[in-house]
């Protein structure tokens, strides 16, 4: 797991701070909503963008997070994928975490430098 840790660190690192592509995590994601200002049209312009995409907890078999996957990993991002189960998308990640994500996620925010 520290080597994971380390590269998604030294993936971190290429964004400066306050980057538009900056993720926002929202709970409204996953609901449908159309339109050129609605969250999902929103979050797959800014997967396209970014450098790194963390795919944490979950299956990636739900159409709308998998899509981010592969935005994110047609436009060039690494994709680290953070679940304890295999996903179809595990084949395009350049890391892959099997631990839990209550002991991943402190340690990987612990390793990355605060921006």
């Amino acid at each position: 797991m520290a080597a994971a840790l380390d590269r998604v660190a030294a993936a971190s690192r290429t964004r400066p701070a306050g980057d538009a592509a900056a993720s926002e995590v929202r709970d409204d994601l996953l609901r449908p909503a159309a339109g050129p200002g609605t969250p999902w049209p929103r979050a797959c312009a800014r997967a396209g963008e970014a450098d790194l995409l963390l795919a944490v907890g979950s299956s990636l078999s739900s159409s709308r997070p998998a899509g981010l996957v592969r935005v994110a990993a047609e436009a060039g991002a690494r994709i680290v994928i953070i679940n304890a189960s295999p996903t179809p998308y595990d084949r395009v990640a350049d890391a892959l975490i099997r631990e839990p994500i209550g002991t991943v996620l402190p340690a990987l925010t612990g390793a990355v430098p605060a921006v």
